[in-house]
């Protein structure tokens, strides 16, 4: 039975080393050691003592998946025993740090809450299409200035990689050459492509059919048109295979091997691996993977080479040869995820219908800027991939600092 005023020091699991100072009797398990004061040892000193030893305690532990620490190892630590008048000195001026303490913590999240703000501001602005050239170019100058000051948290490079998707859509990230032909030009070529294709048989749809796209939901460059998704990409184009005749070396996609968000492949499994009972969908190099089983996920792959998925991932091929990263970035900007989420609000597991997808609006740029904003954005994200190596190596900095200096602060 422990009493009040004994501390309890958890000694098995992830908890090591936790504390708590009982404030009423109470029964444990051999989990937990309870330590009672003696005469002239405050609570209060020894709780902070124990509180010091918690990251020795962890180190000291055995056992793999349920590491422990013996009682033994705990009662045998050497103990520090100030006269009592300097232990309660000790004690008030640790409350006093640790309420300074808590004020700046305080204060932190108050300036963080204002970062995010900010942060969240600054990249709407980049984004809005109401803007003229020039008050634009003063939004991009202040994101300049102020980004690598107010970015300082991982997830906050999230947002400004959909801040950027989201230039590039709207035809802000690079500028428009007026020698490119217009994407009214492109649009008429893969018009008649699409009804030779139709015509020698290779486009499954009896006739050429213009899908009637739904409201454009922002304005786009001169040279760029707005398109219905159906008009220039042949939807499921994937030819279904039963997985009994399929090659036992080739690639197999999944949903989850597929990491949303940001177009990148988690794992490359071969059928082989996987042993596949249902249907399979094949897909071709160039073909942009979508998953439209719960699409908000926003999972979209360029496939870069012959394979096969499941039957929830539909392979989006354009009737003429357009920059299929450019195409996977249209599709994963922030206004056709809330396109697609919207249409699948209610549902348990929501599907993109196909009757959806072929009238959702896509941006056409000319297809020499396609690959301008894919270079730029690869630029672009290259420089996100390294400002997040700093945010976490200034974390990890951080964190050893106030370690440190906790540990001497205890061993004074």
């Amino acid at each position: 039975m422990n009493r009040p005023g004994d501390i309890l020091i958890a000694m098995y699991g992830a908890t090591i080393g936790k504390l708590a100072i009982l404030a009423e009797s109470a029964l444990t398990n051999q989990a937990v050691c309870g330590c009672r004061l003696f005469l002239g040892v405050l609570s209060d000193f020894l709780f902070f003592f124990l509180l010091s030893q918690r990251s020795i305690f962890r180190k000291s532990s055995k056992g793999g998946a349920q590491p422990n620490i013996s009682r033994t190892k705990i009662i045998t630590t050497p103990f520090p025993l100030p006269p009592i008048a300097e232990q309660q000195r000790i004690v008030n001026k640790v409350d006093e740090l640790l309420s300074l303490c808590d004020q700046l913590d305080e204060m932190q999240t108050m300036r963080e809450d204002s970062r995010d703000r900010l942060t969240k501001a600054t990249l709407a602005r980049l984004s809005t299409s109401d803007s003229n050239v020039e008050e634009f170019r003063s939004h991009v100058r202040f994101a300049i200035d102020t980004l690598p000051v107010l970015t300082t948290r991982v997830d906050q490079i999230k947002e400004l990689r959909q801040a950027i998707i989201n230039l590039a859509v709207r035809g802000k990230l690079v500028e428009q050459d007026p020698t490119d032909e217009p994407a009214s030009e492109l649009l008429k070529r893969i018009l008649i492509k699409k009804k030779y294709l139709s015509k020698i048989g290779r486009n499954r749809k009896k006739k050429p059919v213009r899908p009637q796209m739904v409201s454009a939901p922002f304005e786009l460059p001169p040279s760029w048109c707005w398109v219905a998704l159906g008009t220039i990409f042949q939807y499921d184009a994937g030819m279904k295979r039963d997985p009994k005749t399929l090659e036992p070396s080739a690639w197999l996609l999944e949903l989850k091997d597929i990491e949303k968000g940001t177009g990148q492949l988690i794992n490359r499994v071969q059928i082989e691996d996987r042993e596949p009972k249902s249907t399979k969908s094949q897909f071709s190099p160039g073909d942009i993977l979508y998953g439209k089983l719960r699409p908000y996920l926003n999972k979209v792959l360029v496939a870069n080479e012959m394979g096969y998925s499941t039957t929830e991932i539909v392979a989006i091929r354009p009737y003429l040869q357009l920059s299929s990263e450019y195409c996977a970035l249209a599709l994963r900007c922030p206004d056709f995820v809330e396109y697609v989420t919207r249409l699948g609000q209610g549902t348990k597991m929501p599907r993109l219908r196909t009757k959806d997808a072929i009238v959702a609006p896509f941006p056409l740029p000319p297809l020499a800027e396609q690959y301008r904003i894919v270079a730029k954005f690869n630029e672009l994200m290259s420089l996100c991939q390294r400002l997040e190596v700093g945010i976490s190596d200034a974390d990890n900095t951080r964190t050893r600092l106030l370690d440190a200096l906790f540990h001497v602060a205890t061993k004074r």
